[in-house]
């Protein structure tokens, strides 16, 4: 490549072994270049310090793609030839079907009905790169199997060419079947294993993450925001001079105007006061023009930019009006109509940059305005083909018989025709513009908070989270902007709007939108909670059913007030009291209640209670303003705090937000697995290490990382319970090796457990556990998978920054290295 993209150590010593290495450049970029998805995290030779060259597999969270997590090492490589006799120049080593014959040097199907095979011996359980030629075929088609039952397919082939399928064995013969009444004929078959260390990855789902920049992001999101002023808010440079009339100079003073004392003063003026700036208009742009009318006598005075004029005013007051400039060169004046008066604080700003209007689109007071048939457009860097999601908002509407519609090209979201927050998810299909489009028979109404970005259908894209919570002595780290893969269970968000309150129940409080506050997701626009007059609780609160263990969460920051409390109803108005000032947990009232704070950055933070509800109860959660207590307060009207991202789970733990919008959503299970290979794993000795957490510990089953050999449980594992580490080794009959360690598993450890016949050690934060001179190991050859679960059972759900696997029994000089803190 080009540039270089490994990442390269600046404290390390590039010939040291056991220290501080530089990771291999060409392994990385091969990494780099196979993955769909790579980020350059520098942590990763900081992870591998110690790791060395020895590794024979190493997966640090960085490169991944729809299905699978890549590893670092190895690069990805084939076995030897699996088939023999692949040219067919014999008519032997293949199991025919009926209807299969072997001559002139092909596989010929005649008329072969659907499913019958050609088949040969291979080993189960392993993947394979598979390539084939259809030499003929007339009718029907051809498919790989791996499976004797239809579940381990290849690609359908119904053309002749060579063709390459990577499917992974799950039961021992590679067939090549017919599907439907087949006649064709196949030469040059290969199945040689690849031999990676990517694991498998699955979820079914859209997850969100927070991402390196430290927003919470979708991972079906493939860009950043692609509008520009989206809320229409950004506003350009004065363009006026001398606006407050400071000095009878830069305006040209049309006939009964004059400029003293700090004003432009008219006596029944028909004419104008105007400065000749045309070229700081552009056509088609809208321009936002203030000024004061003070010493009103009679008649009426109106602004114009490059002649178009603006409304009429006969009072004083101060005065803000919008207009769409033209081409003509006229800059901006103030004319009057028999106007007997004074101006003052004129000023000329342009508004709505970045957008193209239409006739009958303007932009005023930080929104979009429409009339009949208007629409207007940004140009964006849209690529035809891909889908975009496409974010706005209704603020006000008179649809007529039409409504507000937006497009991508030449294909439409639906039409809308009420006020409301709308989400389209559009493929484009023309140039790179958005259109916003009324349409014939609309009247009137007004757009906000307009957003577009790139997603993706893939659900089965892992996670790498850089947002790391370590609790040590009941206070959490701070976030450290390290990736970690994240895995966690399935869950439900039972809040069925999470990031809009106004359906809540309302107790001495109110909500208003506040578009000059970025949310934890980056997006402007979120909610205000207000305190109301007098002495009261403050709170708004919302329903839910749930029974057993449930975690409360909401996302908070501090505004005029810097505390805020939530409750649990069912424990008497119980809850918690946080600090969003000092990220801490004041106090904790009830039974069986845990609260916690997590800093998500730009003053916010994940406020969180964990309780176990003893019925199956219709529970009021609530969010309140505060002042130190979970009384109530005597509120002035003026505190108030911003909330975002609430979330309901039946789980003893928050796990990573869940959106809703209108309905409870799901997020499926992570699951990680079915990485290495015999060749990888040596099965006589070796090291399993690991830098981890665990998300829960009040859990009594156990969370596996493990090795075994394919489908069975004979191998060894790393096991996280409640409040303990394990390490077993497990020969298919007896534990060899069982030891734990009372520890805290809900922070990172570098955990390492040594394997080898009379020699097992565990070794933790660079101190040994248990070492054990006695016990087996297992025959050459019988290991050949690493997942996240053991044999599908107890998966692992925590964060994971780095897996490594050794093919020798290290010494203790070296483990203590490897896992030092």
């Amino acid at each position: 490549m080009a540039q270089e993209i490994y990442h390269r150590s600046e404290w390390g010593n590039p010939n040291e072994q056991w220290g501080n290495v530089y990771l291999n450049a060409d392994l990385t970029n091969e990494l780099y270049k196979r993955a769909s998805e790579y980020e350059n995290s520098w942590v990763t030779d900081q992870l591998l310090n110690g790791v060395g060259t020895k590794p024979s597999i190493i997966m640090t969270p960085t490169a991944y793609e729809d299905g699978l997590l890549n590893s670092v090492k190895p690069a990805p490589s084939l076995g030897v030839e699996q088939i023999e006799n692949g040219d067919f120049a014999t008519d032997s080593n293949w199991t025919k079907g009926t209807g299969w014959t072997i001559s002139g040097g092909t596989a010929n199907a005649t008329s072969v009905s659907s499913g019958a095979p050609i088949s040969q011996y291979i080993d189960t359980g392993k993947k394979y790169k598979i390539t084939y030629d259809v030499v003929s075929l007339s009718q029907g088609a051809f498919q790989v199997d791996l499976s004797y039952s239809g579940t381990a397919l290849g690609q359908l082939v119904t053309t002749t060419g060579t063709f390459t399928d990577i499917v992974t064995s799950i039961n021992p013969a590679l067939s090549i079947r017919v599907v439907g009444t087949t006649t064709g004929s196949i030469d040059n078959v290969s199945a040689k294993e690849v031999i990676d260390a990517d694991f498998d990855f699955t979820r079914g789902s859209s997850a969100t993450r927070v991402n390196e920049k430290g927003l919470i992001q979708d991972v079906q999101i493939l860009s950043d925001e692609l509008v520009q002023n989206g809320n229409f808010e950004q506003i350009g440079s004065e363009l006026v001079t001398n606006g407050s009339f400071d000095t009878d100079s830069d305006w040209t003073k049309g006939t009964g105007w004059s400029i003293s004392g700090g004003k432009a003063v008219a006596n029944n003026s028909p004419s104008s006061v105007y400065q000749s700036t045309g070229s700081n208009y552009t056509s088609g742009k809208t321009y936002k023009i203030e000024f004061t009318v003070s010493d009103y006598v009679s008649g009426s005075v109106r602004p114009e930019i490059t002649n178009i004029a603006g409304s009429f005013v006969s009072s004083n007051g101060t005065f803000t009006q919008y207009i769409v400039a033209t081409s003509s060169p006229i800059g901006e004046e103030l004319k009057g109509n028999a106007f007997t008066g004074s101006i003052d604080n004129v000023s000329v700003k342009e508004v709505g940059q970045n957008w193209t209007l239409t006739s009958g689109a303007t932009i005023e007071d930080g929104q979009l305005v429409l009339s009949a048939s208007a629409s207007l457009y940004q140009s964006i860097p849209l690529t035809v083909g891909k889908k975009y999601r496409v974010k706005y908002e209704i603020t006000s509407i008179d649809a007529g018989s039409s409504g507000i519609t937006v497009y991508g090209g030449s294909n439409s979201g639906t039409r809308r025709e009420e006020v409301g927050t709308y989400t389209e998810d559009i493929i484009q299909s023309g140039s790179g513009l958005l259109f916003f489009f009324t349409g014939g028979g609309f009247n009137s109404g007004t757009i906000d908070n307009v957003s577009i970005i790139e997603i993706t259908d893939d659900t089965d894209l892992p996670r790498i989270n850089y947002t790391n919570f370590d609790y040590e002595n009941g206070e959490v780290v701070p976030y450290s902007g390290e990736g970690s893969l994240l895995l966690e269970p399935q869950s439900t968000n039972l809040v069925t709007y999470s990031e809009d309150f106004t359906g809540w129940a309302f107790t001495s409080v109110s909500t208003t939108l506040d578009n000059n506050v970025i949310s934890p997701s980056g997006v402007s626009g979120v909610q205000k909670l207000i305190a109301s007059s007098g002495n009261s609780f403050h709170f708004t609160n919302f329903s839910v059913t749930i029974s057993g263990k449930y975690s409360f969460s909401v996302f908070i920051k501090k505004g005029t007030s810097a505390q805020a409390s939530m409750f649990l109803s069912e424990l008497g108005n119980f809850g918690g009291i946080f600090d969003l000032e000092n990220g801490l947990v004041e106090s904790v009232g009830g039974s069986d209640v845990e609260a916690k704070i997590e800093h998500y950055g730009n003053d916010w933070y994940r406020c969180i209670l964990n309780h176990t509800s003893t019925d199956d109860l219709n529970n009021s959660i609530r969010i309140g303003v505060n002042n130190g207590a979970l009384s109530g307060f005597d509120a002035n009207g003026d505190e108030a705090i911003y909330i975002w991202g609430a979330q309901v789970e039946a789980l003893s733990y928050a796990t990573s937000y869940i959106p809703t919008n209108g309905s409870t959503v799901t997020r499926l299970a992570d699951i990680c697995n079915n990485a290495g290979s015999s060749d990888l794993i040596n099965s006589t000795e070796g090291v399993l290490y690991a830098e981890i957490s665990a998300l829960d510990l009040s859990e009594t089953s156990s969370r596996r990382l493990g090795i075994t050999k394919n489908g069975t449980y004979e191998g060894l594992r790393l096991q996280f319970g409640n409040g303990n580490i394990s390490a077993i080794v497990y020969d298919g009959t007896t534990n060899q090796y069982n030891k734990s360690v009372n520890i805290d598993n809900s922070i990172f450890h570098k955990v390492a457990l040594k394997y080898k016949t009379n020699d097992f050690a565990l070794w933790i934060d660079g101190i040994e556990y248990h070492p054990q001179s006695s016990g087996s190991t297992f025959s050459d050859g019988t290991l050949d998978d690493i997942s996240f679960d053991y044999v599908g059972g107890n998966p692992f759900y925590g964060n994971v920054k780095c897996v490594a696997v050794f093919k020798e029994a290290l010494s203790d000089t070296e483990l203590q290295k490897l896992t030092q803190v």
